[in-house]
């Protein structure tokens, strides 16, 4: 356990790839989109309803979509466990539904890198549905 986290290394090994796999790909079409002759298009802000009720897991999760371009959380409702993030280039509705997937899937490599057993659990749950601890969990 580090500074309240648990590191799971197979967990960590999946997050980290995934989230260098996600930088490279994402820089490379934010460029592409910029230096295209129709621009960038059309943009969406997307609401996601995340499973972990973590302050520590909800703020990786934030800091790790910041991190790779084409996407920036703009509002944490820690309440209801939302993130709101502004997207670059979508191109119908089912584009977002993609993207707010992406979330999701990052969410559950967080949780399972860094997780408690009851966190890693809760990802079996819908988002909205997971069973919420009698008080907020902060590591």
């Amino acid at each position: 356990m580090i500074g309240g986290a648990r590191v799971h290394p197979v967990g960590l090994a999946v997050f980290v790839g995934y989230f260098f796999v996600d930088l490279v790909r994402s820089a490379a079409l934010v460029a592409w989109q910029t230096l295209r002759p129709g621009g960038i298009g059309n943009s969406a802000i997307i609401q996601v309803q995340m499973r972990t009720d973590s302050d520590l897991l909800l703020t990786i999760v934030a800091e790790s979509l910041t991190l790779v371009p084409g996407s920036v959380v703009i509002d944490m409702d820690r309440e209801r466990r939302t993130l709101s993030l502004h997207i670059l280039h979508v191109r119908d509705l089912a584009d977002v539904e993609s993207r707010r997937a992406a979330v999701l899937a990052e969410e559950e490599r967080v949780v399972r890198a860094f997780g408690s057993p009851d966190e890693i659990a809760a990802l079996a749950h819908a988002p909205g549905e997971a069973p919420v601890a009698t008080g907020r969990r902060t590591p």
